[in-house]
């Protein structure tokens, strides 16, 4: 049992530290390591003949895994069809080529896969909880650990935001993301926080001196620091206001509103149970946080959350339009979901607004469990939640041992602020936060069982028959030696990969650089069957060497991984001969793909050569809509087909930015005339857009002073004057425009506004010098 605690708590300590568990090998080495724990557990409880504990919620969980499970199985797509429809048309494009071979519950088995493995290490880490904490000093010794560990982490995040903001542990710079702490994305850090503060407030309760009842201020005083723990009460007090400052201070607006929510619901939790109102402890606590919090600047933590309100006075969030599209998927997947982890898959062919940015997740919890998994999935998630937090409650109510009331009551706040907290964020997809919040609950069930003083059973809990020792074991150890190969895989194809992938593949490639990468890409497909990835690369390879058949087998083998990819679809398109599938695969590509810019230039392409010009314009202008900068990529095909300049006005939408990337395109070309009219048109359309940028004026002045035309850029500079009178440069523009013209009392005026605006342009100053003020400037 006690080699089994020691790897349990590595793991603890590990997963946080471990950069939140964010990567591939932290996150593998959690499962497996995790895993390891409950087989020597389960072991160690079948050798020494001792039996299982009954684990509220287990049902649930097991049925939650099985689910899980069976969207993996391929089943008859006319079986598919009835469960899921949507599932079948997400297949539809595949099995019209390829046959009606059969076909899972999800559209990404590889993804639900390792979704799996992560819930499945997960449900393992909340069943040894409850098993090796029934020992009341395995469970105080825990606490501590995580309690210590919290504020260490803390601590040395807001140190870090202070002197290394950019880089984790002063040396670890992450290629994207605002990194705080060992997490990159700040929000993951402030639901790991939140669920430990509790536990924090918890201790700080518990360790309050008693001290009886004293007449004057100096008494007590005195009386505090001379009873036995004072120094440890007030130790866990500064570990407290750490721990709730670095949420502050990460600017986590979901991540302070889950934490100062959680705090409430203790105050009432503890004054409800115990009928006491501790309002000098609690006082003292939430003074000390927001005299720390003070410390740092409320301004900022005001800023960060007037940023989320728009210039109308309503919430302006990027969250609600994703939520928005998500509902689509729900209704589409509404009973068995579009499969574990497949929501980065699912999404691009949902979301309203066709742009290119990829969402990994829904930042909802909740929402994507419902894409992921449907009613059925979060039904029994709501259910292993809600039975662990009844099971608490009961026993909050009915125990009378005070450390296993405030430890319950802070396990179950705990869980309450992720619950919370993932309303706005994905945090139950963080390695590192997902495992701690499976450890509360099961921290929850172990601290309202645990028996505290000596009696004959350590634990509340009833035991279950002998023969569970070996069910449990068996469990285990088929799910860790999964794990292992699985993951081992992983490693390994990725190790292959990563031989190859900067070969750009082309027509120029030489016959053994060919062989090279099909060498290299089938292992990584041996080792990791389900990557679609590798089979796209090798149809790649195909198409570059004229192999119609190979190629089409390839991307079709992609395709039936990945049905979502659009990319392999648009490429089956490209190489069926029956024209009406072709436009099916090549439309559906676009619709389902990441980067819908790229691939609605393929499909714009063949709608045009099929003579489908109203299709193609509607594609065009939704694209340069969302992107203006477009037009300049896609002119010279449109040029091939003969769209006049006409045509191209009826394109472009009432953006400035559109038409002035098109007049740019028009003027790289030799077209002056066409860029003038182009750059000049750009500007009727100022008054359609909330932001007005100086370079749309400038760029306009720029190109009618290289091509000769002072007037028309004077024109233009005076309208830039009047609309944004704010920009010194232009009015040190206009001010060097009457200098020349000798009108030197005009030039003084604008070229004092431009020293106005700022006093410390010396090339301003310099202007006036000459002027003759030398002595005021």
């Amino acid at each position: 049992m006690k080699f089994a605690y020691w790897i349990y708590l590595f793991v603890l300590v590990f997963a946080p530290l471990a950069f939140g568990t964010t990567e591939s090998w932290s996150l593998i080495t959690v499962e497996v390591m995790t895993g390891l724990a409950a087989m020597v557990l389960f072991c160690t409880l079948w050798i020494g003949g001792e039996r299982t504990y009954r684990i509220p919620g287990a049902l649930p969980l097991v049925l939650l895994l099985g689910f899980m499970l069976l969207q993996l199985v391929p089943l008859p797509p006319e079986i598919v069809k009835v469960i899921s429809p949507s599932i079948y048309e997400a297949y539809r494009p595949v099995l019209t080529i390829g046959g009606s071979e059969w076909i899972p519950l999800t559209i990404n088995q590889r993804a639900t896969l390792h979704e799996f493995l992560r819930i499945g290490a997960y449900a393992l880490m909340y069943v040894v909880t409850i098993h090796l904490l029934s020992s009341h000093v395995r469970l105080k010794r825990t606490v501590h650990v995580v309690v210590v560990l919290g504020v260490a982490v803390a601590l040395m995040a807001i140190i870090q935001k202070v002197q290394s903001p950019g880089a984790i542990y002063g040396f670890r710079v992450p290629t994207e993301g605002a990194p705080f702490g060992p997490w990159v994305n700040p929000n993951q850090y402030a639901g790991f926080m939140e669920m430990l503060c509790p536990l924090a407030i918890a201790l700080f309760l518990y360790y309050r001196p008693r001290a009886e009842r004293v007449e004057t201020v100096r008494q007590k005083i005195i009386a505090f620091f001379s009873m036995p723990g004072g120094n440890l009460h007030l130790l866990i007090s500064f570990a407290v206001i750490i721990m709730a400052l670095s949420v502050f201070v990460s600017l986590c607006r979901g991540g302070i509103i889950a934490i100062t929510l959680s705090t409430f619901v203790f105050i009432a939790l503890y004054s409800y149970v115990r009928n006491q109102k501790s309002r000098t402890a609690f006082i003292a606590i939430i003074c000390g946080i927001v005299l720390a919090v003070s410390s740092f600047g409320w301004g900022k933590i005001s800023a960060e959350f007037n940023n989320a309100v728009g210039a109308s006075g309503t919430i302006s969030d990027g969250r609600f339009e994703i939520w928005a599209a998500c509902w689509n998927v729900i209704k589409s997947f509404w009973a068995t979901g579009s499969g574990f982890g497949t929501f980065v898959d699912v999404f691009p062919g949902f979301r309203i607004d066709s742009g290119s940015l990829i969402y990994d997740h829904a930042h909802n919890d909740y929402i994507e469990l419902l894409t992921d998994g449907g009613i059925i999935g979060f039904g029994m998630a709501a259910w292993f939640v809600l039975a662990v937090l009844m099971h608490g409650w009961k026993l909050i109510r009915a125990r009378r041992d005070q450390y296993a009331v405030l430890l319950g009551i802070g396990a179950f706040t705990g869980i309450i602020a992720m619950l919370l907290h993932g309303v706005t964020d994905f945090n139950m997809h963080n390695g590192a936060d997902g495992l701690y919040f499976f450890f509360l609950c099961g921290l929850l069930v172990s601290a309202v069982n645990t028996r505290f003083s000596y009696s004959a059973s350590e634990t509340l809990l009833n035991r279950q028959s002998k023969q569970w020792n070996l069910w449990c074991l068996g469990g285990c150890t088929v799910l860790v030696l999964s794990t292992c190969v699985i993951q081992y895989g992983v490693l390994r194809a990725q190790w292959e990969y990563s031989q190859v992938r900067n070969i750009y593949i082309s027509p120029v490639l030489g016959k053994s650089k060919i062989s090279e990468v099909e060498s290299a890409i089938s292992q990584a497909i041996a080792y990791d069957p389900w990557h679609g990835g590798y089979s796209f690369t090798l149809g790649a390879l195909a198409w570059v060497e004229q192999d119609r058949d190979e190629a089409l087998r390839r991307f079709l083998l992609t395709a039936r991984k990945q049905p979502m990819s659009g990319a392999a679809l648009q490429r089956l398109g490209l190489l069926v001969e029956d024209d009406s599938l072709a436009g099916v695969m090549l439309h559906e590509g676009y619709r389902r793909a990441f980067n819908k810019d790229e691939l609605a230039l393929i499909y714009v392409e063949y709608l045009l050569l099929k003579g489908d010009r109203d299709t193609a314009r509607a594609v065009i202008i939704e694209r340069i809509g969302l992107q203006p900068a477009l037009i300049r990529k896609w002119a010279p095909l449109l040029e091939r087909f003969d769209f006049s300049n006409r045509d191209m006005a009826t394109l472009l939408p009432e953006s400035v930015d559109a038409w002035i990337q098109y007049g740019t395109y028009r003027d790289n070309q030799g077209d002056v005339e066409g860029a003038g009219y182009y750059r000049s048109k750009a500007l009727t359309f100022v008054e359609n857009e909330e932001l007005v940028k100086p370079d749309w004026y400038q760029q306009l002045i720029d190109f009618y002073r290289r091509t000769g035309k002072v007037q028309d850029a004077l024109t233009i500079l005076r309208q830039a004057v009047e609309v944004m009178p704010q920009i010194a440069n232009f009015h040190i523009q206009l001010g060097d425009y009457y200098d020349q013209e000798g009108i030197s009392y005009r030039a003084k005026e604008e070229y004092e506004t431009a020293l106005t605006l700022e006093p410390g342009n010396r090339a301003v100053m310099s202007r006036l010098r000459k002027m003759g003020l030398l002595d005021a400037y």
